[in-house]
């Protein structure tokens, strides 16, 4: 007999999946519910404006950048949601609380997509002002290698927040759950 508690798994699970396959089939309109609201936060952190091109994203003429689908985090919030559900079904309590807690991460992982993304792409793009100053030679690992760190690093600072707020708060609040 399966555990009804696994149908809140499964339902996350499912999510993921579909958004998983959907993913390769997008294109940039189609993404731009994430690439919108980055280039958006890009375009004050750096003080440059951008041109969208829909075959190619937001182009960035004084930086020579785009941001386009691969920059987009999508793989990331997708990450980030299966994080912060395992982590949360894992406190949740009641019913309600199970079925509330998927939106309710689903849109704190978007959010902080937006957030990591964006500190990733104004990182990126200071990175290779740096090194432009210092070589004429640009260092074509760099770019992924600190994405995957900035990535990996927001990950476990997620995991971590996710795990003192449900040990601090939930656990001294248990009739909240």
């Amino acid at each position: 007999m399966i555990s009804a508690d696994y149908i809140y798994y499964l339902f996350a699970v499912v999510i993921f999946v579909v958004l998983k396959a959907i993913y390769p089939m997008a294109d940039h309109e189609q993404l731009l519910f994430i690439l919108k609201p980055t280039n958006m936060l890009v375009e004050l952190f750096t003080g440059n404006s951008s041109i969208y091109d829909a075959t190619q994203g937001y182009y960035y003429p004084d930086l020579h950048i785009t941001i386009e689908k691969s920059c987009s985090g999508f793989n990331f919030w997708l990450i980030a949601f299966a994080l912060s559900i395992v982590v949360s079904l894992n406190y949740m309590k009641t019913k309600i609380a199970k079925v509330l807690i998927t939106p309710c991460m689903l849109f704190l992982s978007y959010i902080l997509t937006l957030f990591v993304n964006t500190s990733r792409i104004v990182a990126s793009i200071k990175t290779n002002d740096f090194v432009e100053t210092f070589s004429d030679h640009p260092i074509s690992w760099l770019h992924q290698a600190e994405g995957s760190f900035i990535y990996l690093l927001f990950l476990i600072l997620f995991y971590s927040a996710l795990q003192f707020f449900y040990t601090n708060y939930f656990i001294r609040h248990e009739k909240l759950t």
